[in-house]
């Protein structure tokens, strides 16, 4: 069955996903059945991810990663989370910095987070320099648990593509 999972978020409520079913009687008559919903999912949420452990998003409103059953985890003072890839053991999860004019977003630090999934803490953090905010994460060299479950339809081909980046002359 199709179950898309649609992340919001509203300013009073904060983020929460809703799960739908896109296949029975329901759909054949035009209707979405909603069958799940998930709260705590933070405010001024963005990337949801859902595995065996959990419905995941980032939560740029108070810097976190937000879990809907668990305790979320803190990103530190000042981050705005946006962008999530996942493996197994890890979050890969980019940030800008939060609380700076529009203007000002453009070149504040970009950082990437690496989040250990068993110990629920950062394990690493890398400056990329004065980029901005992020806008998405996606592995170029395993499989992306965000996308599509896993078995990712376009992370060889990407694979391919950042090695001409690298070598742009390289045909």
């Amino acid at each position: 069955a199709d179950r898309p999972l649609v992340l919001a978020h509203n300013w009073s409520f904060g983020g929460f996903a809703l799960e739908f079913r896109l296949d029975g009687p329901a759909a054949r008559a035009g209707r979405l059945e909603l069958t799940n919903a998930y709260r705590g999912l933070g405010f001024e949420s963005h990337d949801v991810f859902m595995d065996r452990t959990g419905v995941y998003a980032l939560d740029s409103g108070q810097n976190r990663l937000a879990h809907a059953d668990h305790p979320s985890l803190s990103l530190g003072p000042l981050r705005f989370p946006r962008g999530l890839a996942a493996t197994p053991a890890q979050f890969i999860i980019g940030t800008g910095e939060r609380g700076v004019d529009h203007e000002t977003r453009q070149t504040t630090r970009t950082t990437l987070l690496i989040v250990d999934r068993a110990a629920w803490q950062v394990a690493a953090q890398y400056d990329l320099g004065a980029h901005g905010n992020t806008c998405d994460v996606l592995l170029l060299d395993r499989p992306d648990l965000t996308d599509a479950k896993g078995i990712s339809f376009r992370w060889r081909p990407l694979r391919r593509i950042a090695a001409r980046l690298k070598h742009p002359l390289r045909r």
